[in-house]
């Protein structure tokens, strides 16, 4: 009896899909400024200046479904080391990366939680105004 049912838990490892596999595809979202904390010396945008801050992410039809947490610190001069976290309702999204600009850039996804664990990809994200900005995640 212990073997079958050993045997019965080996063949459904094999044909079931695995959890661990990470959601494909592409989410689109506006997220809105809610929080910005900045720690500068003299000018912005100078070496071991941080910005943290806190976005609500809505849908298509505006409707709030997540927020979106980032932390930047400067690591010269113009030049900025950022990391993100995305959550949403079913898991969270890492992503990280440089960029010169405040306003627009390209991020690596690194990683997530729950329907995202294992995530990779790269994400765009463009500020629209000063609170407002548009961020479209592909999942590879």
């Amino acid at each position: 009896m212990i073997v079958r049912a050993a045997v019965i838990l080996a063949v459904a490892a094999l044909v079931l899909p695995s959890s661990a596999a990470a959601v494909v595809g592409r989410i689109e979202v506006t997220a809105l400024a809610l929080v910005r904390t900045t720690n500068q010396t003299g000018r912005p945008g100078r070496a071991d200046d941080t910005v943290d801050q806190k976005w609500r992410l809505n849908d298509r039809q505006g409707r709030a479904i997540g927020t979106l947490i980032i932390g930047c610190r400067w690591v010269t001069e113009g030049a900025r080391l950022c990391a993100f976290e995305a959550r949403f309702p079913l898991g969270k999204i890492t992503l990280a990366g440089a960029s010169k600009s405040s306003f627009r850039g390209i991020v690596s996804v690194t990683g997530g939680t729950g329907r995202y664990r294992g995530a990779r990809g790269q994400a765009t994200f463009v500020v629209t105004d000063f609170d407002r900005m548009i961020l479209s995640i592909a999942l590879t």
